[in-house]
């Protein structure tokens, strides 16, 4: 005897469910990684421009322990201290329940903020995808009436 179509529609989401959680948590490693790389070069970026900013303004180069002082700060507010499986965990947590954080490093649609970048081109997709639809069904119609036979008389 099969399943009731509730219980159908019951397994067939949690399956979706746990696909599209495994496919969070696959690209949140790789994104951790590629992540670890960014920051970590961000982070001497930083300090560099710290350490600048401090000589010019006290006309003495700081000392090695406030260098590294100010080194750890930035590592811990990138999350760069924590271990590599704990950073994939929150990225895939945080992706999974759309928190995706203020900014991006990089300007999209004139703005830094990921909400607004999103919000942006998600309109653009549907647009598009709806504009393609149309498209296709004018299409895919015109076809079929062509393609059918034509109508017999009756006897």
């Amino acid at each position: 005897m099969g399943m009731s179509f509730g219980r159908y529609v019951a397994y067939r989401l949690v399956n979706a469910v746990i696909i599209l959680f495994l496919a969070v948590l696959l690209m949140s490693a790789l994104f951790t990684k590629l992540a670890t790389i960014q920051l970590t070069s961000q982070v001497d970026e930083e300090v560099q421009m710290w350490v600048r900013g401090y000589t010019q303004q006290h006309h003495q180069q700081p000392t090695q322990e406030m260098i590294e002082k100010y080194r750890e700060a930035r590592i811990k507010y990138y999350r760069l201290d924590q271990p590599y499986w704990k950073r994939m965990w929150m990225y895939t947590i945080d992706t999974f329940f759309f928190r995706w954080g203020g900014n991006s490093f990089v300007k999209v649609f004139g703005t830094t903020d990921i909400v607004s970048q999103i919000k942006t081109a998600l309109a653009r997709t549907v647009l598009l995808f709806t504009t393609s639809q149309i498209f296709i069904i004018l299409i895919g119609l015109s076809l079929g009436l062509k393609s059918a036979p034509p109508p017999r008389k009756p006897a």
